[in-house]
């Protein structure tokens, strides 16, 4: 089965909109700081990706390169 990325990711950004977020994402350009994904997360479960969990998700990595290349999720760390 043959998959389309672009209708895979339309498809990412259809649910995404269906939660309401602070940072709600419309482009796949907006997937890359990983903040609609995390306060979606927080809705889904908040035990587990509580409010110090979201809060350690940042838009701007600042001058960490990690944080730059991996898009502003730190996956090294818990």
């Amino acid at each position: 089965m043959s998959v389309d990325k672009a209708e895979l990711c339309g498809s990412l950004l259809t649910w995404l909109q269906t939660f309401h977020v602070p940072s709600p994402c419309t482009r796949p350009q907006e997937l890359s700081s990983g903040l609609a994904i995390a306060n979606v997360l927080n809705q889904i479960d908040p035990s587990w990706f509580n409010e110090a969990w979201l809060q350690r998700i940042s838009e701007d990595p600042g001058p960490n390169w990690r944080l730059k290349v991996t898009g502003g999720l730190d996956w090294g760390t818990d």
